[in-house]
């Protein structure tokens, strides 16, 4: 069986994309451009996110606004490579033009606002504001400290991401599934 890598580099090979909103499936991906957040500088505490440019014939269902998710494939090995909110979404002459963003944009720009009792364990605060956002993760903290106070409180939700992985000595980002990661 061959890899991925293995089928890019021979002769014949087709590359595929696609898009999945609900039960709505769209293969006819005229354009499509990955972006995710970089840095030329060694960071710890980063909360990295991603977003995608699009350009389809317009489906025949609102999309705006909607949670999609983007498979790559190649010689029909299809791998999922994210899952993304459109935001903004220009239609003309048939065709749509749109960008979404993974939930690290989208899902964590609000407040955080804490109801633990302190002092409470980091992995407590994690859990919450990552119940607050929406957003599923599997972490399990190897730093633990308590926190003696809310201090956290009135910072952003990616803020609050930002200082826990940071603490851990890593960076913050959505993996393909639409979880939370630290690495």
């Amino acid at each position: 069986m061959l890899t991925c890598t293995q089928n890019i580099n021979q002769n014949g090979r087709k590359i595929g994309v696609k898009i999945t909103s609900g039960a709505s499936t769209f293969t006819q991906i005229s354009s499509l451009k990955y972006s995710a957040e970089s840095s030329s500088e060694i960071t710890i505490g980063a909360t990295a996110s991603a977003n995608i440019n699009v350009t389809m014939p317009a489906p025949t269902v609102n999309i705006t606004g909607s949670e999609i998710t983007l498979f790559m494939s190649c010689n029909n090995e299809e791998i999922q490579t994210g899952v993304f909110y459109v935001d903004e979404i220009e239609k003309r002459n048939g065709v749509v033009t749109f960008t979404a963003y993974d939930c690290m944009y989208v899902k964590t720009r609000k407040e955080y606002k804490s109801n633990l009792s302190y002092p409470a364990y980091m992995q407590a605060v994690l859990n919450e504001v990552c119940a607050q956002c929406g957003i599923s993760h599997n972490i399990t903290l190897s730093a633990n400290p308590q926190l003696s106070s809310d201090t956290l409180s009135g910072f952003t939700c990616r803020d609050v991401i930002g200082y826990i992985a940071g603490y851990q000595g890593k960076n913050a980002y959505i993996d393909s599934t639409g979880k939370l990661v630290f690495r």
